[in-house]
This record gives C-alpha cells, sequence and structure tokens, in this order.
C-alpha cells in the first residue's frame, strides 16, 4: 500500500474516533429452544445465556440460595427467563431499548438503595466476542447497579474492569469464539488481531509482533505471554510455548507497551491466556472429534475433550482438558522421494484444580503437559510456492524432523482482606525440543571470493532446553474505592540452552558445493536472574473521568556461557523503569474516551568473547518503546453494535540490532538506533438481526527507522520495521436458525487479510538484502447443527481459497512458511 494512502487512512482515524459516539435504540427478540435443568438459580441464568446467545449478570445477592425450575421447550427468551425466575421473587420485564431488566425492588440488598435496583441482559457477542458472566463478574457487579451497559469483564490493569472501561485497546476472544471459528493456535488467532503477526515454522517456533515490533534481533521478546495469572514469556524470542486454545475462558490481547503492569518483554504488548477455572456446583463434560481432509496433502483426525468434576461442592472441584492432533503433511521432498513429508502430532493436557475455602480465601492449580512432534517444518524452499516443495541442498535426503516438549505448573493464591486483595503467583515451566533445517545464502559480488557470485549452504541439526520459575506478589485495593491502586513484585529465574551441530559448504551452483565444516559442536547457554517492583493507581474525579498513573523498576542479571567452561562468558546487568500516565472520560454508560502515554522496553544482552577481543562492544543495552494512544469505546444501536477504534504513536529507542561497525568484518549486536511507528486500529462487532451478527477488525500501521548510529546496519534510514504488515483486516459473519424447534444450527464465515511483512539484513553482504512476505488471503467456513441436545454435527473448511503464498519474509535464507491448504472436515461433538 503507497505510504500517502497509509497516512490518509491514519489520518482519518481520528474522525473516526468521534463518529462512534452516537447511541441508537432497537429492540430484542426471537423464539429459541431451551433445555435447562432444575438447578441454582446463578447456573440456570449462565446456561439461559449459553442456549439464548444472551449475556446476564447479576450480583451475588441476587441469586444466592435460590433455585430455578426446569425450562425446556421452544420459546421466546423473555418467557423462558420468566420461567426460570418463577419462585424466587424476581421479575424481568423488557425496556424501549430491547433489554430484560431484572426488579429487584422488592428485594433486601442489605444496604440501604435510593430505588428499585436493575441489571441489565445484554445481547452476547455485543462487545468483542468475550465470554458469557461467570462467578467473578458477578462479584464486579455492586448491588446497586442500575444498568449494565458492557458486561464484558478484562483484567488488563490487574483489577477486574468491564470493556468499555479499559483506557487501553484489547482484543478479547471468548473460549466459544475460539472454538466456533476453528482459531485453533496463536498463529490463527493473529489473524483475527488488527497489528499481530506471528512467524511460525513448526509448533514451538514462533515469534510474536504486535503494533510494529517483534524481535528480529535481540535475545529477549518483545511480546509478553501470561497464562493466568503466571508469565510464561520465553527466555528466547525465537520459541514460544505451544499453548492450546481448546476449552479456555477467554483471550485478552494487550496492544501497546505494557511494562509497567507486565513487566519486561512486553514492549509490544501483551497475550493473556484465561484458562476455564472449574465449576464447584455442577457435573460438566464435553468432547468432539474431527476428521479433515487436505486439497493437496494427507488427511488428519483431532480428538479433544474436557471434564468438569466438582470433588466437594460448592468447595473442591477438578477440570481435566486433553487435546490430540494427527495432522498430515502437504510438502514434498523430491530428493528424498517424500511425499507429503511434513505431517505432525500434538498432544496437550491440562488439568486444573480450584480450592474455595470462603469467598475470602482461593486457591487455583495448573499443570499442562504438552507434546509435539513431526517429520518437517511448516517452511519450504523452492518457488513458485505451489510447488509445495523442500530440498535439502548438501544431502538431498536429509529428514527434517521436530520436536517440542514442555511441562508447565502454576499455582495462584488469592486471600482478601479488610478492603484489599492478596495474590501470590507462582509458575514453574521447563521444554525441550530439537530440529533440523537446511537455508542458502546467496551473497554479493566478491564479499566470498574466490566466487564471484558466493552461495554459502548450511544444514543445522539443532535441540535446545530451557526452564524458568517465577514468583509474584500482588496486594490491590477495592475496586469500589474512589482511589483504587495496586502494587506488587515479581521475580524471574530462567536458563536457555542451545547445543547445536551444523555442516556447512559453499558452491556456486557450477562448482559442486565443498564441504568446509561438518559435525562442529558447539553450545550458547542464557541465563537470567530478574526482579521487578511495580506500582499503578487511579482515581476517579466524580462520576466521568479517572486519571491513572504507575511505574515499574525492573533490575535484571543475565550471564552467557560457552561449552569450553563453568565461568561465565559473558555477564553484566541491566535496569529500567516503565511509568504509565492515562485519562479516560466517560460520559455515559456505553461511551467512553481515552488517551495514554505508557512505556515497554526488554532486557539487555552480550556479544560473544570472539566479538569483544576482536574490539567489538560487550553488551548492548535495554531497548524500549514509548508508546502514545488515543482511543474511543462506544456500544451504539441499544447495544447491538460495539465500536472501538485508536490511533497511536510509538518511539522506538536504542533498538537492538546487529551489523558492522568499523575494523571488525563480522556482524556484532548493539542498538542501532530510533525508529518511529504511527498507526490506527479498529474493532467493530454489529448485531445486524437476532440471528445475523457481523465482526469487522483492521490495522493500518506505518513504521520507519528514523536514526541509526552506524553506517553499517541491517537497516538503511527510511527502511521499515521487520516483520510488520502496513495494512490487515479480517471480517467474520455468524448466524443462528432453527431447522426445527429441537435441531438449532449455526453457519459461520470468516476471512482474513494480512499484508506483505518485510525482512532486512543489509550487514550480511547478501544478495537480497529485503524480501518481502506475501499477501495472505485466508477464508473458513463452517455449518452445524445441535441435534434435539444430543451430539452437534458440523462440517467445516479452512483456507477455502487454497492460499499457498510464503507467509513468512524468510527468501533471503530460502526457508518461507505457507498456511495449511485447504482443508474440508466433520466434527461431532457431545457436551453434558
Amino acid at each position: 500500500m503507497p505510504k500517502a494512502h497509509l497516512r490518509k487512512l491514519w489520518q482519518t482515524g481520528a474522525a473516526v474516533l468521534v463518529a462512534l459516539s452516537v447511541p441508537f435504540a432497537s429492540a430484542l427478540a426471537q423464539p429459541r429452544y431451551f433445555d435447562i435443568a432444575s438447578q441454582p438459580l446463578g447456573a440456570a441464568l449462565l446456561e439461559f445465556g449459553e442456549q439464548s446467545g444472551i449475556n446476564v449478570a447479576a450480583p451475588r445477592s441476587l441469586v444466592e440460595g435460590k433455585t430455578a425450575p426446569a425450562v425446556k421447550g421452544t420459546m421466546e427468551p423473555s418467557e423462558a427467563l420468566n420461567k426460570i425466575l418463577d419462585g424466587s421473587g424476581l421479575k424481568s420485564k423488557e425496556t424501549s431499548t430491547g433489554a430484560f431488566t431484572i426488579d429487584l425492588a422488592q428485594l433486601d440488598m442489605g444496604r440501604d438503595a435510593a430505588g428499585p435496583t436493575r441489571i441489565q441482559v445484554a445481547q452476547a457477542d455485543v462487545v468483542s466476542d468475550a465470554t458469557r458472566a461467570d462467578a467473578s463478574r458477578e462479584e464486579s457487579l455492586s448491588d446497586d447497579t442500575e444498568i449494565v451497559v458492557d458486561l464484558i469483564i478484562v483484567t488488563a490493569q490487574r483489577r477486574e474492569q468491564s470493556l468499555i472501561d479499559v483506557p487501553m485497546s484489547v482484543a478479547t476472544f471468548s473460549g466459544a469464539h475460539l472454538e466456533q471459528h476453528m482459531i485453533a493456535s496463536v498463529n490463527d488467532l493473529s489473524y483475527q488481531v488488527p497489528g499481530m503477526t506471528v512467524i511460525e515454522s513448526a509448533p514451538g517456533s514462533q515469534q510474536y509482533t504486535l503494533r510494529g515490533l517483534g524481535a528480529s534481533f535481540g535475545d529477549s521478546p518483545m511480546v509478553g505471554v501470561y497464562l493466568d495469572e503466571v508469565d510464561v514469556t520465553p527466555t528466547n524470542p525465537f520459541s514460544q510455548m505451544n499453548v492450546s486454545l481448546y476449552d479456555l475462558e477467554r483471550v485478552e490481547v494487550l496492544q501497546g507497551a505494557q511494562g509497567t503492569l507486565w513487566g519486561a518483554g512486553s514492549v509490544g504488548g501483551t497475550l493473556r491466556f484465561i484458562t476455564k477455572a472449574p465449576e464447584l456446583d455442577r457435573f460438566g463434560a464435553k468432547a468432539d472429534i474431527a476428521f479433515m481432509d487436505q486439497a493437496r496433502g494427507e488427511s488428519g483426525v483431532a480428538v479433544r475433550g474436557a471434564l468438569n468434576i466438582p470433588i466437594i461442592e460448592d468447595s473442591f472441584g477438578i477440570r481435566i482438558t486433553a487435546t490430540h492432533e494427527n495432522l498430515g503433511g502437504w510438502i514434498d521432498q523430491p530428493g528424498a522421494g517424500l511425499e507429503d513429508f511434513n505431517d505432525s502430532e500434538q498432544t496437550n493436557v491440562r488439568v486444573r484444580v480450584r480450592f474455595v475455602a470462603s469467598e475470602d480465601f482461593e486457591v487455583n492449580g495448573t499443570a499442562i503437559i504438552s507434546r509435539s512432534s513431526g517429520n518437517g517444518r511448516y517452511t519450504v524452499n523452492v518457488r513458485p510456492s505451489n510447488l509445495s516443495q523442500f530440498q535439502s541442498f548438501i544431502e538431498p535426503d536429509l529428514e527434517t524432523p521436530f520436536t517440542d516438549n514442555y511441562e508447565h505448573f502454576n499455582l495462584t493464591i488469592r486471600y482478601d482482606f479488610a478492603g484489599l486483595s492478596l495474590v501470590s503467583a507462582t509458575g514453574y515451566t521447563s521444554g525441550d525440543g530439537s530440529f533440523v533445517d537446511t537455508r542458502r545464502l546467496t551473497f554479493a559480488g566478491d564479499f566470498l571470493p574466490p566466487f564471484p557470485s558466493s552461495q554459502l549452504f548450511v544444514n543445522t541439526e539443532g535441540a535446545y532446553d530451557y526452564e524458568t520459575f517465577t514468583q509474584e506478589l500482588r496486594l490491590a485495593s477495592d475496586n469500589d474505592s474512589i482511589f483504587s491502586w495496586v502494587v506488587g513484585a515479581f521475580y524471574r529465574d530462567g536458563k536457555h540452552v542451545d547445543p547445536f551441530l551444523t555442516t556447512q559448504a559453499i558452491g556456486d551452483g557450477v562448482i559442486p558445493p565443498i564441504v568446509l565444516a561438518a559435525d562442529i559442536p558447539s553450545e550458547a547457554t542464557q541465563e537470567s536472574e530478574s526482579i521487578s517492583v511495580y506500582a499503578n493507581g487511579a482515581l476517579r474525579l466524580g462520576d466521568s473521568w479517572e486519571i491513572g498513573a504507575g511505574i515499574r523498576y525492573f533490575y535484571d542479571d543475565r550471564r552467557s556461557f560457552d561449552p569450553t567452561s563453568t565461568d561465565p562468558a559473558s555477564e553484566g546487568s541491566f535496569d529500567d523503569f516503565s511509568p504509565r500516565v492515562y485519562l479516560s472520560y466517560g460520559p455515559r454508560d456505553d461511551l467512553s474516551f481515552y488517551f495514554s502515554v505508557a512505556q515497554g522496553f526488554r532486557s539487555g544482552g552480550f556479544n560473544t568473547p570472539a566479538i569483544v577481543a576482536a574490539g567489538g562492544p560487550a553488551t548492548y543495552e535495554p531497548d524500549n518503546v514509548r508508546s502514545f494512544e488515543l482511543g474511543v469505546k462506544s456500544s451504539l444501536f441499544g447495544g447491538k453494535l460495539f465500536a472501538e477504534a485508536a490511533v497511536f504513536y510509538s518511539k522506538f529507542d536504542d533498538i537492538q540490532g546487529a551489523g558492522l561497525l568499523p575494523g571488525l568484518a563480522t556482524s556484532v549486536s548493539f542498538n542501532i538506533g530510533t525508529a518511529k511507528i504511527k498507526g490506527f486500529d479498529w474493532y467493530l462487532r454489529w448485531l445486524a438481526t437476532d440471528n445475523l451478527t457481523f465482526g469487522f477488525n483492521g490495522n493500518v500501521v506505518d513504521t520507519e527507522v528514523t536514526e541509526l548510529n552506524a553506517t553499517f546496519t541491517q537497516q538503511n534510514v527510511g527502511d521499515p520495521l521487520d516483520y510488520v504488515a502496513e495494512f490487515s483486516w479480517s471480517a467474520t459473519a455468524d448466524y443462528t436458525f432453527n431447522l426445527t424447534p429441537k435441531m438449532p444450527g449455526y453457519a459461520r464465515l470468516a476471512y482474513a487479510y494480512q499484508g506483505e511483512m518485510p525482512f532486512t539484513i543489509r550487514s550480511a553482504g547478501l544478495a537480497v538484502p529485503v524480501t518481502f512476505s506475501d499477501k495472505i488471503d485466508l477464508l473458513s467456513a463452517s455449518v452445524g447443527l445441535n441435534l434435539a441436545g444430543f451430539v452437534d454435527i458440523e462440517v467445516f473448511a479452512t483456507n477455502l481459497l487454497d492460499e499457498d503464498g510464503f507467509s513468512t519474509p524468510w527468501e533471503i535464507i530460502t526457508q518461507q512458511s505457507q498456511p495449511r491448504p485447504r482443508t474440508i472436515g466433520i466434527r461431532l461433538g457431545r457436551e453434558l
């Protein structure tokens, strides 16, 4: 997309912010089939929400001690809701705006309320497809709530808030949305999140980029990753935990610098995976099996299931989630006589336990075991892309298997006292993996004499292992206070080991390859021990304004080892401060504006002793980003349209990169300079009718290197940053229907577009120093029926356009990834 068009789109972003603040009204009613068993009233209301597509929120005191009768049959949601409330002393009615309210005028709430208390029942998926209300949401609403416009509760600021009140851009996806739209991996998720890209060559081998920031160089990631309350950001920026997205409560993607609340590595943003907690008052189970056939490859099968067991009612329960996928390959290796050789298997088992001793004391623990393996990565190195071929340049029959395994354990303890909440979050992760790959580098001129155009062929047999321990303590005030605050301390001890074995050769296409070196063992060990302390506060100014500020101090002691010594080859300490300030204004419950200034950072690192001996710098310092964001969130059309938009500007200082310094003939890592990032992103969810919902997300971003500290680096002034698509967008359509009164169904369609992404490495002397990924178009669809509550049956298709372009910009090293070919399948499922 031309720069002039980018600037014009970015400039129109501010105008869009204002256009989202106009309210409208509409109605809500459609007969549906209900099958709700007799159970506690709170659980019945949640099940009503699932079956009606309507979100329900209620204070805990509203439903405690009450039981709902069974409700079964085809009826309007209002009728079903009244039947559920029968005998409870409560009643519902529909307002002129189409919302349902429950009148609590006759209920003793144990406080002096100035009139009837109401709760609103809002349409599901109006706001960012987030999850249905649960116990934590009930607790977050005060007993004298009159109207709750936005029922989506997130914890992006380390406290429960309605999504519309959070002063930052947050993309939220419920577990139901992930499953409905066949989002099985973070790579799939990235196509639905504006400004997010994932560079993936195999499970566990991923790099994340958010809002123009990704780790193409350096020893640490630029996107933070959390599982529930525990930091699982990897020590190595090129390896991510292969998180299963099945049976999650929700995913939150926090856009922009998050260093104050979420720590080192959250430079571009933070990904949060929130698992489902065990339900303590009901048994539950679900399972499904899917059979898949690829247009250009082998078939596959996926089996998934979850089991919820309340061991001690209302006190102790366990939830077990398991997935196993056997995915067929589609890439050929003619030199070895192999077709569709890159098949893979992935198994993930997650166990979460929950113990509620009282309303003030709760313990949650999670254990995850993940195993992934395959006969080849998702990369091809032969053009055109539709060949889907892999070639081993040195050994034609070289096999390229990979493994990626990890175990993760965490324990979270919450204790509430005297208007305060104390949280302890402990995590331990260990993992290992291996891989074999091959690449070809073509150099310009006489960079590697004596060949006029030299090619370096490299086969790499690699392995890695890592372990990380984290501990966080956090103390927070009551959310209901005029001044709310949170203070915390964080400790992390991590280690990453990269032993590897390489074979190298040189040839120019005429002279046969010459083996330069074979079976050279080497090892790089990185250790990091860090501590940080942080504080954040928010002051409410009347009913509409809130001002907040925070700061985090980070200290990291890092060490690097080589295999020849037990003493560190390099060691050093790095520290940083990350401030944050924001101002939000909410003139109505369905509208809010915000402006924020935040900073994110990542730790520094080392060059090898050989480079230091040759005169290169021993260390490179932390880089950091200061981000400015102006945004608006609004619930329109009486709640049927949720719209969010933001314009942002970031200054990226002390960029960790690589280049050639004067007097040195080898590439070194150092802080190369400064870049600027500006962009505009938006999220829209529109309930067009009671049965039809549309979603539309997008992002426009312009990145540019503006200053350099050396004359020969991987980027020049004016170059864009790596792995950033200038334009991306996605659209979804969901339609529900009743084939018969006992056979509700749905049809879904999703499209995603990702623009070209660059990768630049001018300092290596390559013949082509800048390459781009292809433009990627992905279309998926599914149609399903529920057969009288007995079984779900679904027919689905992914990558309907059979997109085979290169989704990574790695033609420089002839190692590009492809989307999986068009896949058509059928899924059978059952839920109890």
